[in-house]
């Protein structure tokens, strides 16, 4: 109470009045003091050799107990490398001015675990640890190694870097890590660099940059990838567009259908419709179909999306049929819809429902490679073709495999791709590769419908190859419901006139 530092305490000058104090500071294994160990009480004392000498011991051993705890919360525990947090703190504290942070993909998950499950998780943890040693021995910066994720490894660096992606790809390409003494695996090494970064971004958002680009590296199948801040930005835009068609599909606003004719080559008539989804944003305006449904294909919305389909087009029938028009109408579905047990029942107690009949609906086929690796959508399919739907099988010829697909998927109409027809004016190679393929499907009697028509002189070529059916803009463009009837109504008129 007399000391010129405490006697203004007001632990000493109020309750508890200290009157005693001893610290011994906690030190890091390199000297760093990080606290400090403090003895109290109420009663002056004066500590023994022997007691100062048991203070000091009490201190070390917490100061190991601190540095074990820092260790096990701050290192990858396969690899012994110090992991994400501790990448993400050394980016707090020790990156000055501008640098780059490089994440490094050794392994494909789906092999690792794959691995796991015939191996066991041993196998796994001896191939990052013999990866880790591989990487050490191959990278000029192995001493700034992190890990931050099973078999992906980062380090920081001043910008501009030493080595550039291209050089450090050079020196990892043909790295090879071993499961077992005898069992070497060649790595499939991806790298995603943050670009320049700086302090005034967060760590965690200059390692989300460096995982932004190491995806893009591994979805477009490059070696490395540089952050790409345009790109970041659809990135982002693509999962706002995915919330916001989720609450558009629970409000049941924006999405909307048109139709686009079917033309008989022999007629000349209507001979259906396929149904199309649009969607008008309120603020990004039309969105196509091409921009939200390859997301919307990866995630559980897609069984939303396809009832909102089947519904409206549902509807439309009835209303079709009750103004005196019946005319079949096609809607597209991925695999995930034909794999449900129970998707052929629900789709004909729909249209029994409606008073309508089965083969007023039709359905094509999207994704025919996932058609054909899954026994329960093509099981599905059969379903449907039991109940009288119409299968049709979308872009045919626009894939190497294709032939494969008719002996596998119970199909009635076939529809030639645009990318084949398109061509068939101009090319002669075009031309008798289309005519072949029609003469073998008629042979296998399917009705033959080529889309993307857009010229007279396509039109002639294609009946005259035998081709039964043709959809595109030279007939019509797709066109809401209300438009669509009103120029049905006309071209039947028209059509009856000439005969």
């Amino acid at each position: 109470h007399l000391h010129p530092i405490f006697h203004r305490d007001r632990a000493v000058t109020e309750a508890p009045f200290i009157r005693f104090y001893a610290g011994c500071p906690l030190r890091t294994r390199d000297g760093v003091i990080v606290g400090i160990l403090s003895i109290l009480d109420t009663q002056p004392r004066a500590l023994s050799d022997e007691q100062i000498a048991i203070f000091k011991a009490l201190a070390e051993l917490i100061s190991d107990f601190l540095a074990s705890w820092h260790s096990v919360g701050y290192i990858d525990v396969v690899t012994l490398l110090p992991n994400r947090q501790r990448l993400l703190k050394d980016i707090e504290v020790s990156a000055e001015g501008t640098f780059r942070l490089i994440i490094i993909d050794c392994i494909d998950m789906p092999f690792a675990y794959e691995m796991a499950r015939s191996l066991g998780m041993l196998a796994v943890e001896n191939l990052l640890r013999d990866m880790t040693v591989a990487l050490q021995a191959r990278l000029p910066m192995a001493s700034k190694l992190y890990a931050v994720a099973v078999g992906r490894f980062a380090f920081f660096t001043p910008e501009p870097m030493a080595l550039s992606l291209e050089s450090i790809a050079l020196r990892l390409q043909g790295t090879q890590a071993r499961i077992g003494p005898d069992v070497p695996l060649d790595l499939n090494i991806h790298m995603g660099d943050s670009g320049i970064c700086d302090s005034a971004l967060t760590p965690n958002e200059i390692l989300r940059r460096a995982v932004s680009a190491l995806h893009e590296a591994i979805s477009q199948g490059h070696r490395f990838t540089t952050y790409n801040d345009a790109l970041d930005i659809r990135k982002k835009r693509d999962f706002s567009l995915l919330t916001e068609l989720r609450q558009t599909l629970q409000g049941n606003q924006g999405l909307y259908l048109v139709f686009q004719p079917k033309i008989s080559l022999t007629t000349g008539a209507v001979t259906g419709a396929e149904a199309l989804i649009r969607w008008k944003h309120p603020i990004n305006g039309e969105v196509l179909p091409g921009e939200f449904i390859p997301l919307v294909e990866k995630t559980s919305l897609m069984r939303e999306l396809s009832a909102w389909v089947i519904d409206h087009t549902i509807a439309q029938l009835s209303d079709c049929q009750d103004q005196g028009l019946s005319l079949p109408v096609s809607i597209n579905l991925a695999a995930s819809d034909f794999s449900r047990p129970d998707f052929a029942e629900e789709l004909e107690q729909k249209l029994r429902e409606a008073c309508l009949d089965p083969a007023l609906l039709g359905v094509e086929c999207l994704e025919t490679e996932k058609m054909l690796e899954s026994p329960a959508a093509l099981n599905g399919l059969d379903m449907l073709k039991k109940r009288r739907f119409k299968i049709s099988l979308d872009d045919f010829a626009s894939g190497y495999s294709n032939i494969n697909y008719l002996r596998q998927i119970p199909l009635d109409i076939i529809k030639l791709d645009r990318s084949i027809v398109r061509h068939i004016v101009h090319e002669k190679a075009s031309r008798i590769i289309v005519h072949n393929v029609i003469r073998l499907l008629k042979q296998l009697d399917y009705v033959v419908l080529a889309e993307g028509v857009e010229d007279l002189e396509t039109v002639e070529i294609l009946r005259s190859l035998g081709c039964d059916e043709v959809q595109g803009y030279f007939f019509a463009r797709p066109m809401v419901s209300v438009d669509f009837a009103a120029w049905y109504r006309a071209r039947k008129a028209d059509l009856g006139k000439k005969s």
